[in-house]
């Protein structure tokens, strides 16, 4: 525990306004795919932790062409449980079952990519509001990039 930030081990500025939710889900299912499913979730929070305040969310990607028919029908049933106008919203799918792979070419020594690196373009599909981002540091190997793409749910 680092007491000089207040128990936190780094601090870092956000650019993200204030009143923006960030929520993540993941599910497992253990048994071989017998056994029961756990959802696994977290969220920035707000004053009133039932208070919606952003337009994000971000889900595990599954094949192309199931997203706006899984994810817009589940978040429309979550606005109405938490009787919540329905809002305008960006869906993050992200997906990391590919075979990509980014590197940096420094000085002739072939390096992973800094954080944040993205790719918007040349890799990415034509038709999909697709981008490639490292998001961690690599404590060993290759840094796995993630595959996101966005979905405009209204």
């Amino acid at each position: 525990m680092n007491a000089k930030l207040a128990g936190l081990n780094y601090k870092l500025e956000s650019f993200i306004p204030p009143n923006v939710l960030i929520m993540g889900f993941e599910t497992a299912q253990g048994g071989g795919g017998d056994g029961p499913v756990t959802i696994g979730f977290s969220a920035n929070m707000t004053d009133d932790y039932q208070k919606y305040s952003g337009g994000y969310v971000y889900v595990e990607r599954g094949k192309d062409g199931d997203i706006n028919e899984v994810y817009s029908n589940m978040i429309e049933e979550a606005f109405v449980e938490m009787k919540q106008p329905k809002s305008t919203m960006t869906l993050i799918a992200t997906y990391k079952k590919h075979n990509e792979r980014l590197y940096l070419n420094k000085e002739g020594s072939i390096q992973n990519p800094p954080p944040g690196t993205t790719v918007d373009h040349t890799i990415v599909s034509s038709q999909l509001s697709e981008f490639y981002m490292t998001a961690a540091v690599a404590c060993q190997g290759t840094a796995k990039i993630t595959e996101e793409c966005a979905f405009f749910l209204e």
